[in-house]
């Protein structure tokens, strides 16, 4: 029996998808969420270009991720929004799709009154995999032990598939997730949550990060500076909790929340001084302008201003 870590797809791919995957797909009454999947999984199968997944996302979750699964020798499985589930070894072309909160698919799904699960069934269902493959992973029986590192918006997104999986195997799985992610975790799974907060952004930790690859950075603290296989979840759990208490939360600064439109001027006003910098403008946006701004939102509204100077 093998390892399993299972973690989410990323904006930051290492490859530019082709125009066809780079289109929003369009919900409308005349094309519904089953239509809609439907023409999206067939601009994913005509696709001439493929890569290995490990190799075309990109960023700090997918490193660490990878880092766990090597330590363990594991599977590894990225959950996509785009793509549904797949395994970090298939050949996948490169696309831009997301459902996380203010995405502009996110809001066509929920104007439309359908929700990310709703996305995550017809999705699966339309490439002709398994409408629940991950509760078909987790009911194999192959793995001792399953790690999933998953945001809150993933959670979300494959909590009834997830959450339909064979009760008797709980205790082969470990969940990570932030705080707010915890809350789509069902009362009888979250025993399995490990307790990680925001005192891992301490700088003492050496696991500080952003927002967006929490998850994965809890895994693999976990693995490298807490888990004993052989100990119990809960003696697992006291040292997760042992640990964290050497830490203090940080200071975090008061961020405001504005409109696309109000980034998008952020960001013009200040593309030269900061030479057309993502990372310049992105960390100035919140630091020094303290605006809130989902990462993969900047980078959709910086790649608006990018190519309005072409």
């Amino acid at each position: 029996m093998s390892y399993l870590v299972i973690t989410n797809c990323t904006g930051r791919k290492s490859q530019i998808p082709e125009p066809k995957l780079r289109e929003i797909p369009k919900l409308t009454p005349q094309n519904d969420i089953r239509a809609c999947a439907l023409n999206w999984a067939l601009s994913i199968k005509t696709s001439k270009r493929l890569y290995e997944a490990e190799n075309l996302y990109q960023g700090r979750s997918i490193v660490d991720s990878k880092a766990v699964s090597d330590m363990l020798n594991a599977q590894s499985y990225v959950v996509s929004a785009g793509l549904g589930l797949v395994s970090a070894k298939d050949l996948i072309p490169s696309y831009e799709l997301t459902v996380v909160d203010g995405s502009p698919f996110r809001k066509q799904l929920q104007k439309r009154g359908h929700s990310n699960q709703d996305w995550w069934g017809k999705l699966n269902g339309a490439l002709k995999k398994t409408n629940n493959p991950l509760s078909k992973l987790i009911n194999s029986g192959r793995y001792k032990q399953i790690f999933i590192a998953l945001p809150s918006s993933y959670l979300e997104m494959v909590q009834k598939d997830l959450w339909g999986a064979d009760r008797k195997l709980l205790n082969k799985v470990l969940i990570f997730t932030s705080t707010y992610g915890a809350q789509f975790i069902p009362e009888e799974w979250r025993q399995q949550a490990l307790p990680y907060d925001e005192r891992l952004e301490d700088s003492k930790s050496g696991y500080a990060g952003t927002r967006s690859d929490f998850p994965q950075r809890a895994m693999r603290h976990f693995l490298e500076k807490v888990w004993i296989p052989k100990d119990s979840l809960e003696s697992n759990i006291n040292k997760v909790n042992q640990n964290l208490k050497k830490l203090q939360k940080p200071i975090l600064p008061t961020r405001r929340r504005v409109d696309d439109a109000e980034i998008i001027r952020i960001i013009k006003k200040n593309w030269k001084n900061k030479l057309g910098n993502s990372g310049a403008l992105l960390r100035f946006i919140r630091d020094e302008a303290l605006v809130s701004c989902e990462q993969s939102r900047f980078k959709r509204l910086c790649a608006e201003v990018r190519e309005s100077k072409r």
